[in-house]
Parts: C-alpha cells; structure tokens; sequence
C-alpha cells in the first residue's frame, strides 16, 4: 500500500520503524478529529527508486533517525527535536537529465491536474540535528564530461523551523 503515495521516486523501501504513542479519536458536527503525541525510531532505512541488487546501492540510507515529541493535529505537525545520523544520498541524473529514472515518470508526463486548494498542515520543527558520518554523493552524465560529487558532513543543525512563520531567520 505504501507504494501507491511514493511511487514513482520511492519504490523500494527496508528498515525498522518504533513508535511510542498516544493517538486521540473523536467524532465532532465537523468530522473525524485526532490527535497525536509520541515519538519515532527509524533504524538501517534502505530506500530507492527500484529494487536493489547487490550490485546497485540504495539512493538513501540511514543508520538512524529520532523524531521525539512529536504532536500531530489535522492543523499541525510538530516536533522537537528530528536527529539524523548515518546517512549516504546518492542522487545521479542520467543522460536523459532525469533524476534517477531512464524516462520521465508518469507524473511528470501527466498534465496538472485542477483541483481546489485543500488546507495545508503546518509544520514546526525545533531542531533538525545531522551529526556523525554522513555523505551526500552527486552525479550527473547530462553533462560533458560527466560531473561526480561526494561530500562528507559531519553536523548540520537547523533551529526553529515553522511554516506558519515564513518570513522568520
């Protein structure tokens, strides 16, 4: 069922997901009403857009990520603190210029659909904190002669991120 919301970028995905939680239901005159609280451990996520054969890495790995107090309400998600550590990206644009795929996906080739502006959920994150050993590797053979990148990065920490604050540092 997961591959119907991330295909066509995600269709391969492993790991061990734990939740610690508390979700709240009611009925109200203007529908369904939750409310969430707890947090998250995701370990060894394997991710990509294909299957992966021994010979074909993942485009993303992750020893482990930390979501803790984490609140979701149907106006809003939050988190305190999101923790990141052991990650590889691995992102490659082939030939064609597509990011990962040999043809355009089925998204891509379809027109926008016309749709009314459903309410969007907003999102507030104390921290975000990337730290240990992690790298980030780019290639592209769009380009002559083909382009390679690999950067490592060791702590990266984003503070007070909230939609619903657009214009704050």
């Amino acid at each position: 069922p997961f591959a119907v919301f991330a295909e066509p970028m995600l269709t391969y995905l492993a790991g061990k997901l734990s939740l610690e939680s508390e979700l709240e239901l009611a009925l109200s005159e203007g529908g369904p009403q939750y409310g969430y609280h707890g947090s998250l451990t995701l370990e060894a996520l394997r991710a990509g857009p294909g299957p992966v054969r021994q010979q074909e890495p993942p485009m993303l790995e992750l020893a482990k990520l930390e979501a803790s107090e984490m609140d979701i309400t149907p106006a809003l998600l939050s988190i305190d603190k999101l923790h990141l550590s052991g990650l590889t990206l691995r992102l490659h644009v082939n030939e064609q210029g597509n990011l990962g795929f040999s043809e355009p996906s089925a998204l891509e080739k379809a027109p926008p659909a016309q749709t009314q502006a459903e309410p969007v959920m907003a999102i507030a994150i104390n921290e975000i904190l990337v730290d240990g050993d992690n790298v980030i590797q780019f290639s592209d053979d769009s380009v002559e002669p083909p382009f390679k990148l690999e950067a490592g990065v060791h702590r990266i920490s984003l503070k007070q991120l909230d939609s619903r604050e657009p214009e704050q540092n």
